[in-house]
């Protein structure tokens, strides 16, 4: 038996392992080029890289924002929305759907704090903004009508949906609507995976068929963010997921130049 072994295992999820060169800061955001060739060139880690943001030991925690504040609960059918970037902006920005909004509230926030937007979230999990939600809810049909609401009366500029269901048609609802596309879902949490698989990271990646994806205007799909010919866990020396399903705040962050290119070719008054 190797007494060594909890040793190495630790020092794993510090992120202390030999990888790939050329790795553009963590706390940079990347054009959508960079992200592309990140993705490509993960296609090549076989071990975790050295310095691993965020480490394994806290990836699950990576969520970027204060979600018990933040996001509404189970019974709840209204918030008051957390308001991120520029409070005086006359450009406000609304990000709204279900955990998925969550996830993607960092890279969002820092747009609205690069770009002095006025950010309006309305995040509820298990109650996407259109469809069916995870279980059948009074509360998420109501919190769904109170958005809405909010929508019409406050007139934002964009609004943007981040959905973990299929979103097709929402012109008929709200006008000025993006909607950020879905992710793809691995066959196990990333963290729990990697730190199993320290040795053989392409073991704990998916396909990019594991995510739903559509195309046509008012739609961004993340895929070319996430997947090349597969979907790697780890880009550069970046956690990619912080579960099965969710990307963790550090990745996000890191996509927000990606996401702002993409937000402002379709809508090129956001100033």
């Amino acid at each position: 038996m190797n007494r060594a072994l909890p040793a190495v295992v630790l020092a794993l999820l510090a992120g202390c392992a030999e990888g790939p060169p050329h790795v553009v800061p963590v706390e940079t955001p990347l054009s959508s080029a960079q992200v592309v060739a990140a993705v490509r060139r993960a296609s090549a880690i076989r071990v975790l890289p050295p310095g691993l943001t965020p480490p394994l030991s806290t990836a699950a925690s990576d969520v970027g924002f204060d979600s018990d504040r933040c996001e509404a609960g189970p019974a709840d059918s209204r918030i008051e929305p957390c308001v991120f970037g520029d409070r005086a902006s006359a450009v406000q920005v609304v990000l709204y759907g279900d955990s998925y909004a969550g996830m993607w509230l960092p890279a969002m926030r820092a747009i609205a704090e690069r770009r002095h937007w006025r950010l309006r979230f309305y995040g509820k999990p298990g109650c996407p903004a259109v469809g069916l939600p995870v279980r059948p809810s009074r509360a998420c049909d109501a919190f769904r009508a109170y958005v809405i609401g909010q929508i019409r009366a406050s007139r934002p500029r964009l609004v943007v949906i981040a959905n973990g269901t299929p979103v097709r048609r929402l012109a008929d609802t709200l006008s000025r609507v993006v909607v950020l596309g879905g992710v793809p879902v691995l066959r196990e949490s990333a963290p729990e995976c990697l730190a199993r698989h320290a040795d053989n990271v392409p073991a704990c990646a998916t396909s990019p068929r594991a995510a739903t994806d559509h195309s046509g205007p008012g739609y961004i799909s993340a895929l070319p963010w996430l997947c090349d010919t597969v979907c790697p866990p780890v880009i550069d020396n970046v956690t990619v997921y912080r579960n099965r399903f969710s990307l963790t705040a550090t990745y996000a962050r890191r996509l927000s130049g990606a996401l702002d290119a993409a937000l402002s070719a379709d809508f090129a008054d956001l100033g």
